[in-house]
C-alpha cells in the first residue's frame, strides 16, 4: 500500500517540476490573412492549408482554414510566400503572397519559472511529510502514532 502511495506521488507529483511548461500569448504582430473561396465566391470552410516560405519545399505552416475559409500566418522573412489550399473534394487554390518588411519570429510563451519551482518544492514537501509520518519503519502505523515503551 505504501509503495503504491509513493509510486503515485512520484508519478503524479514532481512531474511538473521535471517537465517543460506551456503557455500562450496574444501577439500584435502583422499577420497575413488568407481568404479561401471557390470561383463562384463561396467560402472554402475547413480547407487544408499549407504555407511555404520563399525558396523552401517543406511547409512553414500546415493548418486548417476556419469555417469562413480564413487562415493566417506570420511570416518571418521577406519574399514570395506560396500558399496552397485544398478542400475534401479535391478542389485546390494556389496563391503567391509577396511579403516586404517582414516581422520577427514569434517567441514562445510559457509558464513562469517560479511556478515550476513552487510545484517542485510542494512535491518535495509532500514526500518529506510522507517520510516523516512513515518514519522509515516497516510497520503500518504512522511514526507519530507509535507508542513508546
Amino acid at each position: 500500500m505504501i509503495r503504491l502511495a509513493v509510486a503515485a506521488l512520484i508519478a503524479l507529483g514532481p512531474s511538473t517540476g521535471w517537465a517543460h511548461g506551456t503557455g500562450s500569448r496574444v501577439s500584435a504582430e502583422r499577420a497575413v490573412v488568407l481568404d479561401l473561396h471557390y470561383s463562384g465566391g463561396e467560402v472554402m470552410p475547413y480547407a487544408d492549408v499549407q504555407v511555404f516560405a520563399p525558396g523552401e519545399t517543406v511547409a512553414f505552416l500546415h493548418a486548417r482554414a476556419d469555417r469562413l475559409g480564413r487562415a493566417a500566418f506570420v511570416p518571418d522573412r521577406d519574399g514570395e510566400w506560396r500558399v496552397e489550399g485544398r478542400d475534401a473534394e479535391g478542389h485546390m487554390v494556389r496563391a503567391v503572397v509577396p511579403v516586404s518588411g517582414g516581422t520577427a519570429p514569434a517567441q514562445a510563451g510559457g509558464v513562469p519559472a517560479w511556478m515550476l519551482w513552487a510545484s517542485l518544492a510542494l512535491n518535495l514537501f509532500g514526500l518529506a511529510q510522507l517520510w516523516f509520518f512513515r518514519g522509515g519503519r516497516t510497520g503500518r502505523e504512522p511514526a507519530m502514532l507509535l507508542k513508546s515503551k
